[in-house]
């Protein structure tokens, strides 16, 4: 699995661990708490060395940020929902961008190796 962490703040990236990205966003609110919300979003099945499945993966991504920062919002943590789900979305492009060189590599040598 490999972990992303989605935040309207920073991206952390974890460590691979299986097969899943949680999409973690986090709000501000006025006092200096901080709130966040996670969520899993499989990239199991994906060939990140394909056009079509780097489309999939990012669609993931989308829709799993929309989910947490929804759910932030809707708890009364931050009102910038648009905000919150582009700075996600825009840190976890840069992660996945990393995978997808990295699949693309791993392909590479495999083919070299014939």
């Amino acid at each position: 699995m490999t972990r992303f962490f989605l935040c309207a703040a920073a991206l952390v990236i974890g460590a691979t661990i299986a097969a899943a990205v949680p999409a973690r966003a986090e709000s501000l609110p006025t006092d200096t708490a901080s709130t966040t919300a996670s969520t899993d979003v499989s990239l199991i099945g994906l060939d990140l060395t394909t056009t079509h499945d780097q489309l999939q993966a990012r669609d993931r991504i989308s829709v799993a940020a929309t989910h947490v920062c929804s759910s932030l919002a809707g708890a009364g943590f931050g009102s910038d929902l648009l905000a919150c789900r582009d700075a996600a979305i825009d840190h976890a492009q840069l992660a996945l961008a990393q995978k997808i060189e990295d699949a693309k590599l791993r392909q590479q040598v495999a083919f070299n190796q014939r």
